[in-house]
């Protein structure tokens, strides 16, 4: 099997098998409860985008591709993750894997088609959302009433675009999609609406829940490489009752105790290794291609 047929096919059972184990994953019957026993321990997986600005940097064309075998090598040596195509394609080879019926969905963000991914998985003919990049690291039942999840570091909304209210500043936020022409803003049928609730609302992403075309997702995740928001690093890390972020030098601390927001001045290296516990050598590695892009 060549290694197109190979990003294809979704399966990846020694992969699989490895991270099952190492997670304490028992296997059971394929319903809710297995899934969310699976979600709890992939959760474990950091969002980061470190390690996809050195293989861009280092690679081309498919090669940049960080299949579940090396994102989760990776994770084991070096504490790394992955952004979300990665992790999405990951979660949906180790749900496939074990016999869920679960697939990639593309999602809208601001300016952007297709400039997200997420997985929807099939129990009893109910649809449930998961989402490793946002952190939606339990599955979240896709509804035909507009519905809100309280989950330990976030809560997060889910209903159709006609559904769901919006303030004034969030009005101002969503012009973005309209002007950029994405198709799922101006259809109704099957469009829906992701949005986090703390410390406001905010929308995150547009979303179908038809299932995406394979090579349109490859074609997708290929594109990311080169998206202007990898000029800057990205880490997100789930908090006992919120999250810490780091977005280029702005590090953020939200949940129930509050937030705090302050930039990172010195040593990126000891601040982003204590969030997220990264080899020290990748951290280095990283900061040098982006600061050289940033001048270059």
């Amino acid at each position: 099997m060549d290694r197109l047929d190979d990003i294809l096919t979704y399966r990846h059972p020694d992969v699989t098998a490895e991270f099952l184990k190492d997670k304490g994953v028992k296997g059971r019957d394929l319903g809710l409860l297995y899934l969310k026993e699976i979600t709890k321990a992939f959760s474990s997986i950091p969002y980061e985008n470190i390690t996809k600005i050195i293989a861009a940097a280092e690679g081309d064309g498919i090669s940049r591709l960080r299949l579940p075998e090396v994102l989760y090598s990776d994770h084991i040596r070096f504490g790394t993750g992955g952004t979300c195509f990665s992790m999405t394609y990951f979660l949906v080879s180790i749900l496939c894997d074990l016999g869920f019926s679960a697939y990639p969905v593309l999602a809208d963000r601001p300016l952007v088609p297709n400039s997200h991914a997420a997985c929807i998985v099939l129990i009893g003919g109910r649809r449930y959302l998961i989402d490793p990049a946002f952190m939606i690291d339990e599955p979240l039942l896709i509804s035909e009433e507009r519905s809100v999840y309280h989950l330990a570091h976030n809560s997060f909304l889910i209903g159709r675009k006609r559904d769901v209210e919006i303030d004034g500043a969030q009005l101002e936020y969503l012009r973005g999609f309209r002007g950029s022409c994405i198709p799922y803003w101006e259809r109704e049928e099957g469009c829906y609406v992701v949005a986090t609730l703390r410390p406001r609302l905010k929308v995150r992403y547009l979303f179908s829940c038809e299932p995406a075309n394979d090579f349109k997702f490859l074609s997708c995740w290929l594109d990311s490489f080169d998206w202007p928001g990898m000029k800057n690093i990205s880490i997100a890390r789930p908090l006992k009752d919120g999250y810490m972020y780091i977005r280029g030098d702005l590090l953020r601390i939200e949940g129930g105790f509050g937030r705090r927001q302050e930039r990172i001045k010195d040593d990126w290296v000891s601040v982003i290794r204590s969030v997220i516990g990264l080899d020290r050598r990748l951290v280095e590695r990283c900061l040098e291609i982006t600061r050289r892009r940033r001048y270059a």
